[in-house]
């Protein structure tokens, strides 16, 4: 990790850790909900899925944001317990051994609570937004190949935390 300049989280402890991480992750949070709701809208509209339901889009939102923020608690916590510098416990990543390739942030994104959150943003546009069917998993398959390309781009630019 290279925001924790090679230390692991013991070595930098356990408070210090939870909480810049929770400080860091807030904001992150915050600004990835902005944009993620705003594209939401603009997909909406490409669509042709009218009334846009701005409500139902930011729950829907919240709702696969709520699912990421367990995950990387539960990956925080497993980090913790077996001392590691590796924070992606739960994602198809820990099979690349490479942790600096493009290969290891592409099997990222095979991450456990990643893709629940998928199927609840989908199953929430749903229900929620008031979106057919077909349009909400076109919207989350968009949302996640723009969640793909980001994290390849910035592993490519190597301004992305490993």
């Amino acid at each position: 990790m290279n925001g924790l300049n090679g230390m692991s989280i013991s070595e930098i402890g356990a408070m210090n850790f939870a909480i810049s991480t929770i400080v860091m992750g807030a904001l992150g949070l915050l600004v990835t909900f902005i944009i993620q709701i705003l594209i939401v809208c603009l997909l909406f509209l490409v669509l042709k899925e009218r009334p846009v339901n701005i409500k139902g889009i930011c729950q829907a939102v919240i709702n696969a944001g709520i699912c990421i923020v367990i995950g990387s608690g539960v990956n925080a916590i497993i980090a913790l317990l077996v001392k590691s510098k590796e924070t992606t416990f739960t994602s198809l990543s820990l099979l690349v051994h490479d942790k600096a390739s493009i290969l290891h942030t592409f099997m990222a994104e095979f991450e456990l609570f990643y893709s629940v959150s998928l199927i609840l943003f989908s199953f929430s546009l749903e229900k929620l937004a008031l979106a057919k069917r077909r349009n909400a998993i076109i919207i989350t398959i968009v949302i996640a190949l723009i969640s793909l390309v980001f994290h390849m781009l910035t592993v490519a630019s190597g301004t992305y935390l490993k």
